[in-house]
């Protein structure tokens, strides 16, 4: 977000109009809802920048595990989630002190993570342990540990919050949870080391 002065000219289009120094190794980035703050996992300095995207600024750092990766913030924008791959544990955020109030061990090299709409499960993929964690937010606790493909790497949630998607980068597939069960409901090759994965808003496409 760029501020201008009433009569001062607007960015160009498509134009870089900031660049932020945040910490070594960023790795990935998630907006509140509301847009006015970003949180980016620094890898090499196990800590995440908040940024305030009204000033461009970086208005906290707060450190987490062990090679943080993944980022994702609930759709409420009161927590964020960050797993920290070198240390097999998620970091809850409360973002209105941006303190870590609560550190949750999963599976072994946790890197994707995601929320649903509901904001009451938090899954992460854990990447040698071929599993995805379930947290339950309210306790902040592993539900379960579903088993998925070799490898999985990235998580996204339907808009329905009904169904988990896993992409598994050594097993080339993407493993389709039912959340009410927590179980694979079917596994569907793609092409070679599927990483990332995203579902439209009307869940009809992956």
């Amino acid at each position: 977000n760029v501020i201008t002065a009433p009569n001062s000219p607007k960015p160009a289009a498509n134009a870089v109009t900031a660049t932020i120094d945040v910490g070594d190794t960023p790795m990935a980035l998630a907006l509140t809802p509301d847009g006015s703050k970003a949180y980016v996992a620094n890898q090499e300095t196990s800590s995440v920048s908040v940024i305030d995207t009204g000033s461009n600024t970086v208005i906290a750092t707060i450190a987490v595990g062990s090679f943080p990766y993944g980022v994702a913030v609930n759709p409420a924008g009161t927590r964020a989630y960050v797993t920290n791959s070198g240390g097999d544990t998620v970091s809850v955020i409360n973002t209105a002190t941006n303190a870590v109030i609560a550190t949750i061990a999963v599976g072994d090299t946790p890197r994707g993570v995601a929320v649903n709409p509901a904001g009451s499960r938090t899954y992460v993929a854990n990447v040698f342990s071929d599993t995805a964690s379930v947290i339950n937010t309210a306790t902040n606790t592993v539900a379960i540990a579903t088993a998925v493909g070799d490898q999985p790497q990235a998580v996204a949630v339907s808009s329905d919050g009904a169904t988990v998607y896993v992409t598994n980068t050594v097993g080339d597939s993407v493993s389709v949870i039912n959340a009410a069960t927590n179980t694979v409901a079917g596994t569907i090759s793609v092409g070679n080391g599927p990483e990332g994965v995203a579902v439209n808003s009307a869940g009809t496409r992956v």
